[in-house]
C-alpha cells in the first residue's frame, strides 16, 4: 500500500469544532474544502474566484467558479492554530487509505508519536477527505522532524500533525488499495498548476481576456 499524507485536525466556526480529514498535497497550488463540509459548518463564503485547471500532461479545463473561505484549524494537541484560504470543491478525491498496520502504529508511539489518522476498524477507511492543503499553505505548517521508518515509509511532522507517506508492506486489501489510490492520484492531478483568471465578489469586477 503508498500512503499520502493525511492527518485529522479540528476546523473551528462560530465557537464550535469539528474533526476534519485532512489531505497535505504539495503537488497542488490552492487549497480546498468539501461544499459539503460549507454547508455542515455554517462557512460563510468571502468571494467568488474563476479558476481554470490544467491537468498532468497540459490538458486545461473549461474556467469554473469556486467559492473562496477562510477557514481556522486547530491541531489536536491544541498546540497550533491558524487560518488558511481554501476553495469549495464538489469532491477532492477518492479513496484514499489510512495506516493500519499496528506494529509501525506501536513503534511510534514508543517515540512519542501519536498518529491521528490511524485505522483501528473496517470503518475507519470510509471517511472521505475533507480539506486538501496545498503547497499554499505550506509555508505555515512545515516542520523538519521526521523519522525514517522503512526503506520506503517515512513519519513527518507538521503544525497539525503527524502524518505517514511512502510504501508499506501490509498485505491486506492491497490490490484494492492499489486501483484507488492510483484513481485518486489521477483525480489530484486536476489540481496541479491552477491558472487563477479573475474574482466575482459584489463590488468587485474583473476582465477576463
Amino acid at each position: 500500500i503508498v500512503y499520502l499524507q493525511t492527518l485529522v485536525a479540528l476546523l473551528m466556526n462560530n465557537g464550535k469544532e469539528y474533526r476534519v480529514r485532512i489531505l497535505l498535497d504539495s503537488g497542488s497550488q490552492k487549497s480546498y474544502i468539501l461544499k459539503s463540509c460549507v454547508k455542515e459548518y455554517g462557512l460563510r463564503r468571502e468571494c467568488r474566484m474563476l479558476v481554470r485547471q490544467e491537468l498532468f500532461g497540459g490538458q486545461k479545463t473549461t474556467v469554473k467558479s469556486h467559492g473562496v473561505y477562510s477557514i481556522r484549524l486547530k491541531s489536536l494537541s491544541k498546540e497550533f492554530e491558524g487560518e488558511f484560504k481554501v476553495m469549495d470543491q464538489e469532491q477532492i478525491c477518492g479513496f484514499v487509505p489510512k495506516l493500519s498496520d499496528l506494529d509501525i502504529y506501536r513503534r511510534l508511539k514508543e517515540k512519542g508519536v501519536i498518529l491521528s489518522d490511524f485505522s483501528d476498524g473496517p470503518d475507519s477507511h470510509a471517511i472521505d477527505i475533507q480539506i486538501l492543503l496545498g503547497a499554499d499553505a505550506w509555508p505555515m505548517i512545515i516542520s523538519d522532524k521526521y523519522i525514517k521508518l522503512e526503506t520506503d515509509l517515512v513519519a513527518i511532522d507538521t503544525k497539525l500533525g503527524w502524518s505517514v507517506v511512502g510504501s508499506s508492506q501490509e498485505q491486506s486489501s492491497v490490490s484494492a488499495a492499489m486501483v484507488v489510490t492510483l484513481s485518486c492520484q489521477s483525480h489530484l492531478s486536476n489540481f496541479w498548476e491552477l491558472e487563477l483568471l479573475g474574482i466575482k465578489d459584489p463590488g468587485v469586477k474583473k476582465t477576463l481576456r
